[in-house]
């Protein structure tokens, strides 16, 4: 997974969060659960992009407490 997060842009690797968001909430509840990517591992692997692109795009939460997230350049 670091190759890929190494190899990929902000725009690609935000789109990758998009996507994995999505697999493993809203397509569940619209199947009944019935993709099998709702895992826990599905969810580990969601949660190590965020983490990722947080590192690696140095997000910053201000003093309101809101994340700050500069756009695609």
């Amino acid at each position: 997974m670091n190759k890929l997060v190494n190899n990929m842009d902000k725009k690609e690797h935000r789109n990758l969060i998009i996507i994995l968001l999505i697999l493993i909430s809203i397509i569940p509840i619209l199947i009944n659960g019935a993709l099998g990517f709702y895992s826990d591992i599905g969810l580990f692997i969601c949660l190590y992009f965020i983490g990722a692109y947080i590192r690696k795009y140095d997000i910053k939460v201000q003093n309101n407490k809101k994340l700050v997230f500069d756009t695609c350049k």
